[in-house]
C-alpha cells in the first residue's frame, strides 16, 4: 500500500510525498494520483516537482522505473525532478542501479529546493 500526499508549494512547484511501498502493486495508485500532474497538466515553466521517499519502506524496480520515467518526462518538458530523503539502503539500491546517476537525489527538501 502506498499513501500519496501532493502539496502546492508555489505555481510553479509542487511537492509529493509517498509512504509505504512503491511497487507492482501501487502503480496503479500512483499513475492515477500522480501522472495528472506530470503527463498532461500544462506545466508552468520552469516546473520543479519535489518527491519525498523519507517515508518509503520499499522501492522496486518498477517503482525505480516510473520515478525515472517522470524525470525523464519533465526533462522533456524543461521541467525538474529532484528526490531527497532516501533511506540509506534505498540510497544504496540507486546506486546499485545507476539511478543515482540519472536521477537528482538530495538529502533534504531544503537541499532539493536550492
Amino acid at each position: 500500500m502506498v499513501k500519496i500526499e501532493i502539496k502546492e508549494l508555489s505555481p510553479h512547484t509542487k511537492l509529493i510525498r509517498f509512504e509505504g511501498d512503491l511497487d507492482n502493486t501501487t502503480l496503479s495508485q500512483v499513475e492515477k494520483t500522480v501522472d495528472p500532474l506530470i503527463l498532461v497538466e500544462k506545466l508552468n515553466s520552469p516546473f520543479l516537482l519535489l518527491i519525498d521517499l523519507s517515508n518509503l519502506s520499499y522501492l522496486n524496480s518498477s517503482g525505480l522505473a516510473k520515478l525515472i520515467r517522470y524525470h525523464i518526462h519533465l526533462k522533456i518538458r524543461k521541467g525538474t525532478l529532484r528526490i531527497f530523503g532516501l533511506s540509506e539502503s534505498l540510497r544504496e539500491i540507486m546506486d546499485i542501479c545507476g539511478a543515482l546517476r540519472v536521477l537528482n537525489v538530495y538529502r533534504t527538501q531544503e537541499e532539493a529546493m536550492q
